[in-house]
């Protein structure tokens, strides 16, 4: 009878999750929460995290009772039958497919800003079949690979973050956290719906938790240091966000609101102290 390998470690489970969770919505989503509520989205989403955070100890009080493949659909077919799991495991693989399609369409964007021809025609064709044969061919090769190739994408992608939040901090201005303006109930429920998708994800950890050494132990673990390390990761790089958002009037909150999402924030701050000397130029011109 074949059973599947057990090599995934806890921090290769964490890998798994934090590179599932931290995707595109970490350079689009903070300016989206900042529009919504402004100077309240850092503490928003700390507490988006704390909510999230008790479903994933729900996760992890389930994962631990189990040491086999399937994850939601395991669990739920040892609750309410086979009906029910058919039912959450097809909307399960649903999801992961349709986040799979707009992931690759991210991909052919993001090289169509150094190779504009990959966004359009076969070459984006060729770019997005080769890069999904290459991860299947990963995949086939064998867990171990696959492990690899997961924990070296994530570390090149919380390297930068971390570099971005390091280097931002200067550009911080507290006083712009601490004042916190009025926000309606219809706009905190606008940034709660979009911060729900920034923390969505964490529920593929247990899946392969037959291919774990330890999964009892383990797939918790993951799941709580996931939703932390994300909340972390979403709460830091907000602030720098939130801060820039709260110029309610003049060329620098234009200039917020084209950052977009965070490599826009980065060129922010300097071009802020740009403006600011334009303007003074302006009030010693005569006649202006």
């Amino acid at each position: 009878m074949l059973t599947l390998r057990r090599a995934l470690g806890r921090w290769d489970l964490t890998a798994i999750g934090v590179n599932q969770v931290i995707g595109g919505a970490i350079f689009l989503m903070p300016s989206q929460v900042a529009a919504q509520i402004g100077a309240w989205s850092p503490i928003a989403f700390v507490l988006m995290g704390l909510a999230s955070l008790t479903v994933a100890l729900c996760f992890a009080e389930l994962s631990s009772r189990f040491d086999r493949t399937g994850g939601p659909y395991l669990y739920t077919r040892a609750a309410f039958g086979r009906f029910v799991a058919f039912e959450v495991g097809w909307m399960q693989w649903f999801t992961r497919a349709a986040s799979q399609a707009s992931v690759m369409a991210g991909i052919a964007l993001a090289f169509g800003y150094y190779w504009p021809a990959a966004t359009i025609g076969m070459p984006r064709t060729l770019l997005l079949v080769g890069v999904t044969a290459a991860l299947t061919w990963i995949n086939v090769r064998g867990i171990r690979q696959s492990a690899w190739l997961v924990d070296a994408l994530t570390i090149g992608k919380l390297l930068p973050l971390a570099i971005f939040i390091v280097v931002g901090l200067r550009y911080v201005d507290v006083s712009r956290l601490t004042t916190l303006p009025p926000v309606t109930i219809r706009e905190f429920s606008a940034a709660a719906l979009l911060m729900i998708f920034v923390y969505g994800g964490y529920d593929v950890i247990p899946v392969p938790a037959g291919e774990a050494l330890d999964p009892r132990r383990h797939v918790p673990f993951a799941l709580v240091l996931t939703i932390l390390t994300v909340m972390a990761v979403m709460t830091l790089a907000t602030d720098r966000r939130a801060g820039c958002a709260a110029e309610s009037t003049g060329a620098q909150h234009a200039d917020c609101r084209a950052g977009g999402g965070i490599p826009g924030v980065w060129r922010s701050a300097p071009r802020r102290r740009r403006f600011r000397h334009l303007d003074d130029r302006q009030q010693r011109r005569p006649g202006v």
